[in-house]
């Protein structure tokens, strides 16, 4: 996933980064995004296989 460069105009003057720093936000940003998906992946696979995650009350 890349961020538009109007995006990347946005965290410039945001966060008045100089490149370095800026493309490390990006990063730090899309690894952040790449976890969530495979965090909602995994769940969905547990949901599928009708795990139940609520616990049992006596």
């Amino acid at each position: 996933m890349l961020l538009s460069n109007n995006s990347m105009l946005g965290i410039d003057k945001l966060f008045q980064t100089s490149r370095l720093h800026r493309n490390y936000l990006i990063q730090q940003i899309e690894k952040a995004l790449r976890d969530l998906f495979l965090i909602a992946t995994d769940l969905d696979k547990l949901l599928s296989n009708n795990v139940n995650l609520m616990p049992v009350c006596d």
